[in-house]
């Protein structure tokens, strides 16, 4: 789930909310996509306004930074099977679970994904790619 959902689910538009918080939407939607921080004091007003404890509300914040950071990343801007490498990979781990969930593991898998499927990606990418073939035959 996301703050957005479970916003939407209690019913409250991202306006409705940024009034109850005391902020201006174009703040609370900065805090929705992880481009602003939560204070703590917003965290706390927020579980109480969603009526929903602290916990969930720091959980989904985690959950959007970390998608605010990877969403800059360069490894972000890399597609295996037409889509980017980490929900190409959650897709094969819905197909191939881990047996046990834990971070050693799911490193292990998905160096292993990227290893078997990294190069068909990239060649594929390279024939669709006019540009790169049009720039490399311009400077050589």
């Amino acid at each position: 789930m996301s703050l957005a959902l479970l916003r939407k689910e209690k019913g409250f538009s991202s306006i409705k909310i940024s009034n109850h918080l005391g902020i201006s939407q174009g703040h609370y939607s900065h805090l929705e996509n992880g481009t602003r921080k939560f204070t703590e004091d917003l965290k706390i007003k927020l579980s109480e306004i969603l009526e929903v404890p602290i916990s969930v509300i720091e959980a989904e914040i985690i959950n959007i930074e970390s998608k605010a950071f990877y969403s800059n990343s360069w490894i972000s801007k890399i597609k295996i099977w037409d889509q980017p490498v980490t929900e190409a990979f959650l897709d094969d781990l819905r197909f191939n679970p881990l047996k046990e969930k834990n971070k050693e593991e799911l490193t292990f898998r998905l160096v292993e994904f990227v290893e078997k499927n990294i190069r068909g990606a990239l060649l594929s990418e390279l024939k669709k790619d006019d540009e790169i073939i049009n720039y490399i035959f311009i400077k050589s």
